[in-house]
């Protein structure tokens, strides 16, 4: 016996919800499986926020650092400029000075703002 299959195109529109088997209350399985899910889930959010705070941590130190640096290497070009163009030992045209100034302070911001915005971005939604 052949049993004739044919396409039937079902619209969204004609289920009825009110026909479903569905009960409104899960099941003690269903409850439990959905807690387990519920806490996996914060197990792993938790476990990001550490790992956010420790690179927090690490790398806001690399940054203060960085700049520090990057200050006592702007406070030596200039005091080398001073002295140096007085003594006759260091001398660089003011272009250049403000050049050599201007461009590591740009550097150094951007690479500040980018660090600082991945690491400390608002996740607030």
């Amino acid at each position: 016996m052949v049993k004739e299959h044919r396409e039937q195109n079902i619209r969204l529109e004609d289920i009825d919800a009110s026909d479903s088997n569905v009960p409104d209350n899960p099941d003690d399985k269903t409850d439990i499986e959905y807690k387990d899910f519920l806490n996996k889930r914060l197990e792993i959010l938790n476990k990001g926020l550490r790992q956010d705070i420790g690179e927090r941590l690490k790398y806001s130190g690399k940054i203060y650092i960085l700049i520090v640096f990057w200050l006592i290497g702007i406070f030596i070009i200039i005091l080398l400029q001073g002295f140096g163009s007085k003594y006759e030992f260091f001398s660089l045209d003011n272009k250049v000075l403000l050049t050599v100034i201007c461009g590591t302070t740009i550097n150094i911001i951007a690479i500040f703002l980018i660090v600082v915005n991945y690491l400390f971005k608002n996740t607030k939604k």
